[in-house]
């Protein structure tokens, strides 16, 4: 898949949000000595539930859901680590699905929600993965909330004979447009990933635009300006440059790789730190922003697919939160360094008991920020 796009709402006065500033720090990060409150989960391998990717992870009191675009598969696992069901439809009939690429839980109605894209939202009993219906709605991702979804696409689609060119639509359930938000200023026929843009803090919805340093958080009835987000010394591409690529036949996604311009951000908060992980060309980041201070830094990670940090492994691969811990997945191959020191003793052990076949490790822990 490939996606991408920028976007702009009209400022109302008051609502600008607050301003934030990852500065660039050019010293190796160590890692572990950020990771506080750790908890590791091995997760379970057997030939049912053989991850090829997470793409998406939600983590729910009782159990983690871990949505696999390449395998095309949620796969649930308890607490423990432990494989519990997945679920896999891959077909054309009712309940099946032909591609999806985003999932959404509501757990007050029981339900889990994937987005068969360009077709349709496909309604599943959150227990048994039983199918319940389906909503027309042509979209790449999707957040319930209350009684409504929130629908996220990088393109212009048209409902009820209607066209819309925003990224977000607030719908009911029974896919009727009733708000729209973000008119979208940039369309491609390649798409940036991550495509599923939303992430959750204190009950709240937030929503992050391709290429654009804007937070936005959605209410009840509107959806307004919660960040405004910088990097030092980096930036996004222009709205002139993805269009020129475009209007002359070429790959924009091509262009960002051996670029100098931020792309593919993935973003998430607890109650004290934001973090941003992102790509400038073949090089990829680590950003933390300390909310208490208002300070932040971001560090280099990896260059041309290559580990430039001291620690044994990267820690700070991010896919989720639960509760005030970050959710990161761990994962380890021949040159993982099991003998450096600074190793916890229990990963050591969980690592000498896996191979390069078995399912990640997940680290929840929190960020114990004493770097300056």
């Amino acid at each position: 898949i490939c996606i991408g796009i920028t976007c702009s709402t009209e400022k109302k006065e008051g609502q600008d949000g607050m301003k934030i500033l990852f500065s660039e720090n050019t010293f190796p990060l160590k890692q572990s000595l950020l990771l506080a409150d750790k908890r590791y989960i091995p997760l379970e391998t057997t030939d049912e539930c053989l991850l090829s990717e997470i793409t998406q992870l939600i983590c729910t009191a009782k159990e983690l859901f871990i949505f696999d675009l390449y395998t095309q598969s949620v796969y649930v696992f308890d607490h423990a680590g432990k494989f519990v069901r997945k679920l896999q439809k891959t077909g054309q009939g009712p309940g099946e699905y032909s591609m999806i690429t985003s999932m959404s839980i509501d757990e007050k109605n029981n339900q889990l929600y994937v987005v068969n894209v360009g077709q349709n939202i496909l309604s599943y009993d959150l227990t048994t993965f039983d199918f319940i219906h389906d909503i027309k709605m042509e979209v790449v991702s999707v957040e319930k909330t209350g009684n409504d979804f929130i629908a996220y696409n990088s393109l212009s689609t048209t409902v009820a004979n209607t066209p819309y060119k925003y990224h977000l639509l607030r719908c009911d359930t029974e896919g009727q447009v009733k708000q729209t938000f973000l008119p979208i200023e940039f369309e491609s026929g390649y798409t940036m990933l991550p495509v599923y843009r939303f992430y959750r803090f204190d009950d709240e919805l937030y929503f992050y635009p391709p290429f654009s340093s804007e937070i936005y958080k959605i209410n009840q009835d509107e959806c307004v300006r919660y960040c405004h987000v910088e990097y030092e010394h980096l930036s996004f591409p222009p709205l002139d440059y993805l269009t020129t690529i475009e209007r002359q036949g070429g790959n924009y996604i091509q262009k960002l790789h051996t670029g100098d311009y931020i792309y593919q951000v993935r973003l998430f908060e607890n109650n004290n730190f934001i973090t941003s992980q992102f790509y400038v060309g073949d090089k990829k980041y680590i950003g933390i922003y300390n909310k208490n201070e208002k300070r932040g830094n971001y560090y280099l990670q990896s260059e041309k697919g290559v580990s430039t940090l001291p620690d044994p492994m990267d820690y700070l691969q991010i896919i989720g939160t639960y509760k005030n811990s970050f959710i990161s997945v761990l994962k380890h191959g021949q040159d993982t360094d099991c003998a450096d020191p600074d190793m916890d003793p229990e990963l050591k052990q969980m690592l000498s008991q896996r191979t390069e076949e078995s399912n990640p490790i997940l680290l929840f822990f929190e960020i114990n920020d004493q770097l300056k």
